[in-house]
C-alpha cells in the first residue's frame, strides 16, 4: 500500500521534473517568443495513485494529495513569477487539514 511519506517523496520528485522541464522549455522557446502560458498534464504531481491502488477518494485526499495552496503550488508560483508567465494544470487537492 502507498503511504503518505512515500507519496510525498514521489510528489517531490515529480515536482523537480516539472520544474526542470519548465526551465528547459522557457530557455529554448523564450529565444524566439515569450512564454505566457505553461500547461501541466493531468496527474503531473500527484499521479493516479488512488486509482491504481483503489484507495478510497477520502483516504487519498486526506493522506496523499497536495495542499492547495501549499509548498508545491508555492514553488510553481515562484516559477511563474520568475518567467512572467501563468502555470495551469489540474491538481488533486487534499482535504482541509487542521493547522
Amino acid at each position: 500500500m502507498c503511504t503518505a511519506s512515500a507519496a510525498a517523496g514521489t510528489i517531490e520528485r515529480k515536482l523537480q521534473i516539472v520544474e526542470d522541464g519548465i526551465h528547459a522549455a522557457v530557455s529554448i522557446i523564450g529565444i524566439n517568443m515569450p512564454v505566457r502560458l505553461i500547461a501541466l498534464a493531468e496527474g503531473a504531481l500527484t499521479g493516479f495513485t488512488d486509482e491504481i491502488f483503489d484507495i478510497p477518494h477520502v483516504t487519498a485526499a486526506r493522506d496523499l494529495f497536495i495542499d492547495i495552496p501549499g509548498p508545491e503550488t508555492d514553488r510553481l508560483a515562484a516559477l511563474a513569477r520568475q518567467y512572467d508567465t501563468y502555470i495551469v494544470g489540474p491538481m488533486q487537492g487534499a482535504l482541509a487539514r487542521a493547522r
